[in-house]
């Protein structure tokens, strides 16, 4: 009975938490169609992007360690989106300065 119990309230933590997940990467979307319009970075230092990219990796591996499988899945979206801005801000920023 216990064990059913530790279940049933390890899945209202984890679809709160994929939620939330779920609402970052919905914002962070928002992120990427924005610089990939404006297509310039200022006043954004990129580590703590790097930070969040690299904790979102992590994520990964410790939600289905967690059995939070609803978590995991919302922090795959979210850490491929963050990805993609990090990669769009790293082009804008060194590469495309080069060019011109």
């Amino acid at each position: 009975m216990l064990a059913v119990g530790l279940v049933s309230m390890t899945m209202w933590q984890d679809k709160v938490n994929s939620s939330l997940l779920g609402l970052s990467a919905i914002l962070l979307a928002m992120n990427v169609r924005q610089l990939y319009q404006d297509k310039t970075v200022r006043g954004v230092s990129l580590w703590p992007v790097v930070l969040y990219d690299v904790w979102g990796i992590w994520d990964l591996y410790y939600f289905p360690s967690l059995n939070q499988w609803f978590s995991m899945c919302a922090s795959f979206i979210a850490c491929c989106i963050n990805t993609v801005w990090l990669a769009l801000a790293i082009y804008y920023t060194y590469f495309k300065r080069a060019a011109q």
